[in-house]
Parts: structure tokens; C-alpha cells; sequence
């Protein structure tokens, strides 16, 4: 049975991707998202402003230090990552994977948990990869307490990084994404699922 939020995608996208189609057989120069790419981003952003809302209440600055703001690229490459000023930058190979209001409150979560934590202070200096992995399991924490806070399914995070991981081996891309399997069983034990 899908949840009303699946219901409200899958129709919104159809809406979005036969739109696309038709563009795309007029103007084959477009990106691969048609014209239709500011209406997919703005559906988006309304999206993580509501679950910031949600994780944060109505006034995120208050809460966090900082506004969060939503972008999206135009990458087919799964990705989020959060710039120093508070903008969470999502790709649509990520959303493309992201099945729930809890997974995409796990990534903003995650990310927001990157600039709270002060991890990007650390981007110029060499990072191993023992660090780098701790930093993604400490967002990783930051996140399902987050979730827990706005009674927002846990487990969605690890669904959502086993997803990403199974991408990546589809694409072979598995030495892109080396953590994932063990970040997600890490989360499984703290959840004690």
C-alpha cells in the first residue's frame, strides 16, 4: 500500500516526466529534464522546506543557527552535500532514489548534522578515509535522532543507504561508495533492528 506521500509523487511526477517526453521530442537539446526542471526543483524544495519544518519547527534559524535551503542539481550521480552558508545541495540521482518523507528528512538531516557538527571546517585538510567514515556515521546519528525528534520513520535512512549502495554496485560503482553497506549496518545495530 502506498503512503499518501508516494500517491502525491508518483502523480506529480507522471505529470512532470510525460511533459518531459513531450518536450523532449521538440527540443532533444533540453536538458533531460525538459523545461520542467524549475517545477521539479520547486516541488523539491517545497518538500525540504517542509521537512525542515518538521525536524527543526517553523523557525529553523531559531533552532539551528542557520536557514536551510534546498537546491537541486542536475547530476544522475546520487549525491547530497551541504555548503557552509546552510544550502543543501541534492542531486536528482539521488531524489530519484529517495522513496519516502523519512529518506529525504534522513538526507536533510544528515547534511544539516555536516554543517552543525563543523565537519566541512576539516575539507582543507587531508582527510582520510578512517576520518571521512567517521564523519558520515557521526551525520549518520546526528540524522536518526533527528528523525526520532520529529517522529519520522528511523529505519528510513538505512533503506535509503542500502538503495544507494545497491546503485552503485549496478553501475559499478561500488568503490564510490565503500561505507555504505557498513554505515547501514551500524544504524541497523543502534536501532537494535
Amino acid at each position: 500500500m502506498l503512503s499518501s506521500f508516494s500517491r502525491f509523487f508518483i502523480v506529480v511526477f507522471s505529470s512532470l516526466l510525460f511533459a518531459s517526453v513531450v518536450v523532449a521530442e521538440e527540443q532533444s537539446t533540453k536538458n533531460f529534464l525538459g523545461t520542467d526542471s524549475d517545477l521539479y526543483e520547486k516541488m523539491w524544495r517545497e518538500q525540504g522546506h517542509q521537512v525542515v519544518n518538521q525536524i527543526a519547527g517553523d523557525q529553523p534559524s531559531a533552532f539551528l543557527g542557520f536557514s536551510p535551503s534546498l537546491s537541486v542539481s542536475n547530476s544522475r550521480f546520487p549525491n547530497a552535500y551541504i555548503r557552509p552558508n546552510g544550502k543543501i545541495v541534492l542531486t536528482v540521482g539521488m531524489l530519484a532514489l529517495v522513496e519516502s518523507q523519512s529518506e529525504l528528512a534522513f538526507i536533510i538531516a544528515h547534511e544539516i548534522g555536516h554543517l552543525l557538527l563543523e565537519h566541512h571546517q576539516g575539507k582543507g585538510e587531508q582527510q582520510n578515509d578512517k576520518n571521512s567514515e567517521a564523519l558520515e556515521l557521526e551525520a549518520d546519528l546526528f540524522a536518526l535522532k533527528a528523525l526520532t525528534s520529529a517522529g519520522l520513520e528511523t529505519s528510513a535512512g538505512i533503506d535509503l543507504l542500502l538503495r544507494i549502495a545497491a546503485f552503485g554496485e549496478k553501475q559499478s560503482l561500488g568503490t564510490l561508495y565503500p561505507t555504505l553497506f557498513k554505515r547501514a549496518e551500524l544504524l541497523r545495530r543502534h536501532l537494535g533492528a
